[in-house]
C-alpha cells in the first residue's frame, strides 16, 4: 500500500499550538504519471508531517482505502481556496471518498485555511502597524515571493481536483507557501515587539495570525465521525 512520508519542512522558533494542524488534499498524478490522490498532513507552522498516495481509481474504488484516507484527513484544518460559487475542490475530493465509503458526508462545515486570506490578514496587521508607528519599516522586500500587494500567486496550485501534475509536489508546494506565511508572521510580530507602545496595544507574540489561529483551535476540537459528520 503506497504511503509517503514528507520530509521536515523549515524550522522556525515562535512556538505553536502541539496538536494543530493542516490536512491538505490533491489529485493529480504519481511519479510515473498514473491518476492518483494524495492526503497530506502538515502542523500548525506548515512543516510536513506524513502523507497518503494512491491511485484515484483505488481511492475511488475500494471502500477500505476511502475509509483510510477519510481516517487520515479526520483532524485538522482543511486547506483550500473557494472558487467564485463558494465551492472548494478540497472539500470534494473528501465528499467524494464519503460517498465511496457507502456513508455520504459534508466536509463543506470544516475550518478552511485559505492561503491568500492568510496573507491578506499579515497585511492588515502590517498596515495597523504601519499606521500606528511613523517610522515602522515594512517586511515586504524579503518576502518578494508572497507578491505584495496584489495577493495573487500565479505559481500556486490549491488543492483539489483541479490542481494538475506530481500529486505529491502540488501538496508540498502548498505547505511551503503555509511556512512562508507562518514565517512572515514571525519577522513581523518580532518587529512589532519593539515598539513599546504596539506591544502594550496588541499583547505579547503570537505565534500565528489569530483568524488563521482560531480555524486550527476549531478544527482541533473537532474530529470526522465515520465518514459522516463531525463532532466534538
Amino acid at each position: 500500500m503506497p504511503i509517503a512520508h514528507a520530509p521536515g519542512g523549515g524550522a522556525r522558533s515562535a512556538p505553536v499550538v502541539l496538536g494543530r494542524r493542516h490536512v491538505l488534499v490533491a489529485e493529480g498524478t504519481d511519479e510515473s504519471g498514473t491518476p492518483a490522490l494524495a492526503v497530506w498532513q502538515a502542523d500548525a507552522a506548515g512543516r510536513p508531517l506524513a502523507g497518503w498516495v494512491f491511485p484515484t481509481r483505488k481511492a475511488y474504488g475500494e471502500r477500505e482505502t476511502a475509509q483510510r484516507l477519510l481516517a487520515a484527513a479526520a483532524t485538522g484544518a482543511l486547506v483550500g481556496a473557494r472558487e467564485a460559487n463558494g465551492r472548494c475542490g478540497a472539500v470534494g475530493v473528501l465528499d467524494a471518498l464519503s460517498r465511496s465509503t457507502g456513508v455520504p458526508g459534508n466536509h463543506a462545515g470544516r475550518a478552511l485555511v485559505e492561503v491568500t486570506r492568510v496573507v491578506a490578514e499579515i497585511c492588515g496587521y502590517e498596515r495597523r502597524y504601519a499606521s500606528a508607528v511613523p517610522d515602522w519599516r515594512p517586511l515586504r522586500p524579503r518576502y518578494p515571493g508572497l507578491r505584495y500587494p496584489g495577493l495573487r500567486y500565479p505559481g500556486l496550485r490549491y488543492p483539489g481536483p483541479a490542481a494538475p501534475g506530481d500529486v505529491v509536489s502540488e501538496v508540498l508546494a502548498v505547505a511551503g507557501q503555509l511556512r512562508t506565511c507562518a514565517v512572515l508572521w514571525q519577522r513581523l510580530e518580532e518587529a512589532r515587539c519593539r515598539y513599546p507602545g504596539l506591544r502594550e496595544r496588541f499583547g505579547p507574540v503570537r505565534p500565528l495570525p489569530p483568524h488563521w489561529q482560531r480555524l486550527l483551535d476549531v478544527a482541533g476540537q473537532r474530529r470526522l465521525v465515520g465518514g459522516t459528520g463531525w463532532a466534538r
